[in-house]
């Protein structure tokens, strides 16, 4: 009770913080409250004698760096499942399902890059080395995405954003769980599912709320003097920030004056672009945070290559 509400809180700040101010009192109000649950659920935990999460699995360094990885995966590569096709919709003008189409680039290196070159990378390099690795690529993929929406390339340039990115999440999309669970007792099998599944989702509830924040806050900033420029009310700028910024670029002109729809749809697309730029380059700096904890902490030692340990048996 005391996780979930206190994920509530904390998710109900990130959501709203952009429009309320993140220094009012109901933004640091619902943060301190998300605080206060998340450390009681901490106390409960460590004083139970056999509770749902073992926190001394985390003094564990492999344990602890790879769920970094697990962090950034969720974080810097799931996460763009839920911005790519918004993008693809309002800067390309694709409909949802050609958007859905588009994205095949980024979905299909995901999906076959465990299946058909895992194994064999699992054969000849450490744990440390493959999430380490899929990290830095998924760092380079969301830079590309970043640099191909900043600069407002076509989409033969950002699908190749979309396959590096893509590749980068396939190499971390299992090789975080084996590394998880090589690094804790097998009998606390169960319990680490548990927290694998809680890392992942919980990352990708934070970042897709924290991404959508830093989105949000850079499209309507560049929005605010082009709707004053273009004459509109400060009620009807406000609901067409708020369609623009959830992807709606179509609603919003629909909503707008006749005369001024042409243009509209140009800045739209433009501050648009400019937030999902921003957002990319966030994801690009979570991947690189968690690569350097992952390379720092995981040990590879405990996370050696199939190929060497059936050479040290021999």
């Amino acid at each position: 009770m005391t996780f979930t509400s206190g994920l509530f809180f904390l998710i109900w700040a990130l959501i709203d913080a952009n429009a309320l101010g993140w220094t009012t009192m109901a933004i640091l109000g619902r943060l301190a409250t998300a605080a206060c649950l998340l450390g009681l659920f901490v106390v409960a935990e460590v004083r139970q004698q056999r509770p749902m999460v073992d926190f001394s699995l985390f003094r564990r360094a492999t344990f602890l760096g790879s769920t970094f990885a697990m962090l950034g995966y969720a974080g810097a590569a799931q996460v763009m499942i839920f911005y790519l096709p918004l993008y693809l919709q309002n800067a390309y003008e694709f409909d949802p399902a050609w958007a859905g189409a588009a994205m095949l680039p980024f979905a299909l290196p995901m999906f076959l890059t465990p299946r058909l070159v895992g194994a064999k990378l699992a054969s000849h390099y450490s744990g440390r080395t493959l999430l380490t690795a899929g990290l830095l690529i998924t760092l380079a993929g969301n830079l590309l995405l970043s640099a191909c929406a900043a600069a407002a390339l076509g989409y033969g340039a950002f699908l190749i954003g979309m396959i590096v990115a893509g590749t980068g999440a396939g190499l971390l999309n299992g090789e975080t769980v084996k590394v998880m669970q090589g690094a804790a007792p097998p009998q606390r099998g169960g319990m680490v599912s548990g927290v694998i599944a809680t890392v992942r989702f919980t990352g990708l509830l934070i970042f897709v709320a924290g991404l959508g924040s830093v989105l949000s806050h850079v499209a309507v900033r560049g929005f605010a003097p082009a709707a004053a420029r273009l004459g509109l009310g400060q009620d009807l700028a406000q609901s067409l920030a708020r369609r623009i910024i959830t992807g709606d670029l179509i609603g919003a002109l629909a909503q707008a004056p006749i005369g001024i729809r042409s243009e509209l749809q140009v800045v739209g697309t433009a501050v648009f672009s400019d937030g999902f730029a921003a957002a990319s380059l966030a994801a690009a700096a979570v991947a690189m945070v968690c690569a350097i904890l992952t390379l720092v902490l995981v040990r590879s030692s405990e996370t050696q290559a199939i190929h060497s340990i059936a050479s040290a048996m021999e």
